[in-house]
């Protein structure tokens, strides 16, 4: 099974507001620099051009995949902050005490990530992982 980890840090946006950063980390490696390093090969200088944030949408139901019905999750953002814009989506499933992500997709491009995941989590290490977003999102 892989281990998921994730960071929390405080920033500050162009506007001076307070965000927490998030960084998701599989097996010790950060999410977004395994996403650069497989999209160079077919996506040039647009490899890896997401990032994270805490929002109201990093709930515990959203990162088990039940949001509202949709096939796929949004692990990752555009640069710009904006949910939708330029994401990197999977696919989680919950099947007994497992997580999986797979079915990772750009869903403005037609890129292939056959051979990106899966990654397989245990539920409770998963849950664990995840808690750390929402007692570090600023109130």
């Amino acid at each position: 099974m892989n281990r998921l980890d994730v960071e929390c840090e405080q920033k500050l946006d162009d506007c001076g507001e307070a965000f927490t950063h998030v960084s998701f980390h599989i097996d010790g490696r950060p999410l977004l620099e395994m996403v650069r390093e497989f999209e160079t090969a077919f996506a040039g200088e647009l490899a890896g051009e997401y990032d994270t944030q805490a929002c109201d949408c990093y709930t515990e139901e959203f990162l088990l995949g039940r949001d509202g019905g949709q096939d796929k999750t949004e692990l990752l953002c555009c640069t710009c902050g904006c949910m939708g814009c330029w994401p990197l989506n999977a696919r989680i499933t919950v099947d007994g005490n497992s997580v999986t992500w797979d079915g990772f997709e750009q869903p403005h491009r037609d890129w292939s990530y056959e051979g990106f995941g899966p990654f397989v989590f245990d539920l409770d290490q998963y849950r664990s992982a995840i808690a750390v977003i929402g007692r570090r999102v600023p109130t």
